[in-house]
């Protein structure tokens, strides 16, 4: 047996004697598509008002056998479902608290945004907490409603791509890249590599379609001229006082304040906040799911590993 498959069967062991050490009766599991419980975070009315919460990097990393950080992408976009087709829930409230992420799972959640909101007619507020910055931003834009903390960092509109080179360490210990392509720019962005100016091109346009991308989201979502996106989208960040004096929000308070505008909006008084908090046992359940896979093949735990490839990030400090 190699050494990948000893560590599968570790793993499953591991998992196997967690799971025997705390009994738990079958109702104690929930089901596989609903991962979380619903809390009530302020008790009231009939009518209901969703307080949900982006926390961490905006990445997937639910194929990862061992997912850090705080964020789960399916998660939070299949919260974001249910809050908006929920009758009883007359408006969302997103609270933001990310130094941003994918361009990709940005892209997702400010589609599913924009979608739901078409399609339910519930408006939903943004409380920026922390830190909104980049992709935290990205997907703040098409809310009907912005509000930071003072303190807030924001801002950090751009994108970034990032790789390391290693071509002249190689040389110096003589190791040489034997890399078959079928053509010039198949390997873009090797690290055993440099770039041609060629490939610079390539890749700067790469970046300058995802930046006209965010341009864009900001002109729409807040009504802004383009040529005032552009003057302030340069990258830097803000503070929440800062970005309400240029646009980017609509005021400050506190997250109470949000649930407070949510309601304006929606029309409801005294509603009942509720929360989604993750359940204990998710991620559990989750790796049992996935420890057999290690077993059919060594090159299954590779595939359960996060990808390592550069990635374009709407993302403050890289």
């Amino acid at each position: 047996m190699n050494h990948k498959r000893w560590i599968a069967v570790a793993i499953f062991l591991a998992l196997f004697f967690v799971s025997t050490a705390t009994p738990m009766k079958p109702m104690d599991w929930p089901t596989v598509n609903n991962d979380w419980i619903e809390n009530v975070y302020q008790d009231g009315g009939n009518d209901r008002i969703a307080l949900l919460e982006i926390d961490g990097e905006i990445v997937d990393v639910q194929q990862s056998l061992f997912p850090t950080g705080l964020y789960n992408h399916d998660m939070f976009l299949r919260q974001l479902e249910q809050a908006f087709s929920d009758a009883a829930i007359k408006a969302v409230v997103l609270q933001v608290n990310s130094p941003g992420g994918g361009v990709y799972e940005s892209d997702e959640i400010y589609n599913s945004i924009r979608k739901l909101k078409k399609q339910y007619n519930k408006p939903i507020v943004v409380y920026m907490s922390k830190m909104a910055a980049s992709g935290g931003y990205f997907v703040s834009a098409p809310a009907d409603y912005i509000i930071a903390n003072r303190n807030t960092l924001t801002g950090s509109i751009g994108v970034i791509l990032g790789n390391l080179n290693f071509k002249e360490l190689m040389e110096r210990y003589g190791v040489k890249d034997q890399t078959f392509t079928s053509g010039p720019n198949k390997a873009i962005m090797s690290p055993y590599q440099d770039l041609t100016e060629e490939q610079r091109v390539i890749m700067q346009s790469i970046i300058d379609d995802s930046y006209q991308y965010f341009v864009d989201i900001i002109v729409e979502g807040r009504n802004m001229e383009r040529s005032r996106v552009l003057e302030i989208a340069d990258g830097r960040i803000y503070t929440g006082s800062q970005a309400k004096e240029i646009g980017l929000v609509d005021d400050l308070g506190q997250v109470e304040d949000a649930i407070a505008k949510a309601s304006d909006l929606a029309g409801v008084v005294n509603p009942t906040v509720i929360t989604y908090t993750a359940d204990q046992w998710s991620q559990f359940r989750s790796l049992l799911y996935k420890a057999p896979k290690l077993f059919r093949s060594t090159s299954d735990l590779q595939e359960l590993l996060p990808a390592s490839h550069p990635n374009l990030m709407y993302i403050w400090n890289w």
